[in-house]
Parts: structure tokens; C-alpha cells; sequence
């Protein structure tokens, strides 16, 4: 999976993107935000900052292989 830092002149078409969160976020506050980036990207950036936040970029191909392993338990800590 490979994602690259949304920088530059993208930066600002970064800020123009809708940024969606879980409704459970709320909760502790610890949230990730996800978007649509120009291109067809997926951007993921952390909640918390907001639009000082660092963007990173995934293919979408890579963001579903993220979200399947995510649903597989792939990223659970072990303790």
C-alpha cells in the first residue's frame, strides 16, 4: 500500500475537500478524516488539526485494500 504526502500547489485543492469523519469520533476525539481529492485520491488526514493537518494520498485501489485488512483484523494490536 503506498500513499504519498498531498503537498504544493495540491495542498490547496486538498482544503477544498469535503472531509468526512465517524459519527463516533465524537466519543474521544482520536479521528481520522477521510475525502474525495481531485484525480480520483483518497485523502486521509487526522481530525484533531484539521486543515494544518498533513494529507496523505491513496490510489483507491490501495484505500479498499486498507479498509479489507482493517475488516480483517490485520491491523489489531497484539497486545
Amino acid at each position: 500500500m503506498t500513499a504519498r504526502p498531498v503537498d504544493g500547489p495540491f495542498r490547496d485543492l486538498a482544503l477544498e475537500t469535503a472531509w468526512r469523519r465517524s459519527s463516533l469520533c465524537d466519543i474521544n476525539g482520536s479521528c481520522v478524516e477521510i475525502g474525495q481529492l481531485p484525480g480520483g485520491q483518497i485523502g486521509i488526514r487526522d481530525g484533531k488539526i484539521g486543515a494544518a493537518s498533513p494529507v496523505l494520498a491513496f490510489s483507491p485501489e490501495s484505500f479498499r485494500a486498507f479498509v479489507s485488512g482493517v475488516a480483517a483484523g490485520l491491523f489489531d494490536d497484539a497486545g
